[in-house]
């Protein structure tokens, strides 16, 4: 649309052969499509979000299910906001992402938020750190974090 905006979509229909556990056989149609949006700020901030919704008419919830489910719908999504405060010049950026997935298939649901930190030390080491909240189940009262360093050669 503009060099700050970018806005597209993205879809699959389809069909999957599955085989539980038992070797009962199913075949399950799915179909998924959603928006995708990038919106920059002088190459400075960036937000990404992506949205999906999916069915399934025939899928198997757990390899243990003897009998298939019908018509399972799930939805989720993103948010991404990125801040380099010198655009591709930045030795340092951060990043903080949202996760949000909402499903008949309650194993499947997830609702999180992690923030990440990065110094760029030379064009191909990365020394971060992240920290995520999981806010699925009431019952976790901590996140996890973690500090590393990411190469490539």
């Amino acid at each position: 649309i503009a060099d700050f905006l970018r806005i597209g979509a993205f879809g699959y229909y389809g069909q999957e052969a599955l085989v539980n556990e038992e070797g009962l056989n199913s075949t399950n149609q799915l179909f998924y499509v959603g928006p995708d949006m990038t919106l920059s700020v002088k190459d400075k901030l960036e937000l990404n979000v992506q949205y999906l919704y999916r069915s399934d008419d025939n899928l198997f919830l757990a390899s243990s299910d003897t009998m298939p489910t019908n018509n399972v719908l799930t939805q989720g999504g993103f948010a991404e906001l990125i801040f380099t405060p010198q655009g591709d010049k930045s030795k340092w950026y951060m990043v903080a992402l949202g996760n949000w997935i909402d499903s008949d298939d309650v194993t499947q649901e997830y609702q999180a938020a992690t923030l990440h930190f990065g110094y760029l030390a030379r064009r191909n080491i990365r020394l971060v750190t992240e920290f995520t909240y999981d806010f699925t189940y009431s019952n976790k009262t901590y996140g996890k974090g973690s500090i590393g360093i990411v190469a490539a050669f």
